[in-house]
């Protein structure tokens, strides 16, 4: 066995841990309850914890970078750190290891996240579709596609939707309605992007299989642009990810319930709680500053796309696999990239 493929073998050993530590609270609703009764309360979060022995950790220390090749080094050295962070959920450590991971928002980005939430003019959506009834259409979807390998089920989880790839599972929130509008962007958003992207990246050589450092920017920015070239990137969508760059922005900084009464100003109460919880997530007192920084990541991306497009750039060349658009010269020079399968609607034309 060569260098390459004991990497590649290694790779797959470890990446399906990421899955072994979710940041959802698994006591959200009660905690939900209690902070509307009184908005000045902190949460106090509860995860179902999984520890790895110190011993795993070890491997992001020791991992010499000449014993691998560069690009299987790095995408193992991005598994282990990202392990490495879930790990760390609840722990003071957490807050500096996610922004070691994924950053923080610049000061541009929380500027135009000012300039969209400043002409949020709500929209109300008649939401009326079960979650069961969105997981038929998500699998007649599917079935469409020819992606009948992939599983849909109801779950309790923070997002509305959540993606699994080690599992083929494609998660939906169990407490929520969904609007006719929700449905088309989790098949655009979900399926049409996330879905595909591993899809093709399957396909290709063994490497190519896992995602690159730095993909997530692009995937999120994809996954925004797929739902405005099938109309359903709408101001109100705009303003949610705009919200979460501020959320983050000010989590750094602030307690839960001052985050949640600063986006009050543009959301209504629900929307702020939902905005507040995914960047608090990972911390048990959320009277305390940081949090999880990841949520600026959908809006800084889908400027990235918008710009990548406005330059000439070809969206197709991103679905080869789950790469960033930094990566496009990087895998020029592998052997044997072969066009993705699997494409939404709107770039068949």
């Amino acid at each position: 066995m060569d260098l390459e493929t004991k990497c590649i073998e290694y790779i797959k050993n470890i990446s399906n841990t990421k899955s072994v530590f979710v940041l959802d609270p698994i006591n959200q609703n009660t905690e939900k309850i209690k902070f509307f009764k009184n908005k000045n309360y902190n949460p106090i979060l509860k995860y179902e914890k999984k520890e790895l022995p110190k011993t795993f950790f070890l491997k992001i220390k020791q991992l010499p970078n000449n014993k691998y090749p560069k690009l299987s080094y790095f995408i193992l050295k991005n598994i282990l750190e990202e392990i490495n962070l879930r790990n760390s959920c609840t722990k003071k450590e957490y807050t500096k290891n996610s922004i070691d991971f994924y950053g923080v928002p610049s000061e541009n980005l929380v500027s135009h996240a000012k300039k969209i939430l400043k002409k949020n003019i709500p929209i109300l959506e008649e939401k009326t579709i079960t979650p069961q009834n969105v997981v038929c259409g998500l699998n007649e979807y599917l079935k469409s596609r020819k992606l009948t390998h992939w599983v849909v089920k109801t779950a309790s989880i923070t997002a509305k939707a959540i993606t699994i790839p080690t599992e083929k599972t494609l998660k939906i929130n169990n407490k929520l309605l969904f609007s006719k509008n929700d449905l088309i962007r989790l098949k655009v958003h979900e399926i049409d992007t996330h879905i595909m992207r591993v899809e093709n990246s399957m396909l290709q050589s063994q490497i190519l299989h896992f995602a690159f450092p730095n993909y997530l920017s692009t995937e999120e920015g994809l996954a925004l642009y797929s739902e405005e070239m099938n109309g359903v990137l709408d101001q109100k969508r705009m303003a949610i990810c705009a919200g979460r760059v501020l959320a983050v922005n000010l989590a750094l900084n602030h307690s839960f319930a001052e985050v949640f009464e600063a986006l009050t100003a543009y959301f209504d109460d629900n929307d702020a709680w939902d905005i507040t919880l995914r960047v608090k997530r990972g911390l048990t007192d959320t009277s305390m500053p940081g949090g999880y920084t990841k949520d600026y990541i959908y809006l800084n991306g889908y400027f990235k796309i918008k710009k990548y497009v406005e330059s000439g750039g070809s969206i197709k060349d991103l679905y080869v696999a789950k790469i960033g658009i930094n990566d496009l010269s990087t895998i020029k020079d592998l052997k044997e990239i072969k066009p993705p399968k699997y494409l939404p609607e709107y770039l068949k034309i």
